[in-house]
């Protein structure tokens, strides 16, 4: 029963480490990679590789800017 008593208790920490960047770390990956295949697609003149990167940009630059808004400042030593 002592092993369960840990998981039965509402906590108001998160579970996670507040230190952990996973979130804006996967929203600048998805931002680069419709750079990337909006780039690859204005070379190679298609289209059907240019919209979609535009959409990954445009939508990953957003979630990027949203979850470094939601992160708090750094607390000075």
């Amino acid at each position: 029963m002592l092993l369960f008593s840990r998981a039965l208790k509402p906590s108001s920490k998160p579970r996670y480490h507040s230190s952990v960047a996973f979130e804006p770390a996967l929203a600048a990956l998805v931002t680069l990679l419709g750079i990337g295949l909006t780039t690859f697609g204005a070379f190679t003149h298609t289209p059907t590789a240019m919209a979609p990167g535009a959409a990954l940009a445009f939508l990953g630059g957003g979630w990027l800017g949203n979850s470094l808004a939601r992160r708090r400042p750094m607390e000075r030593s």
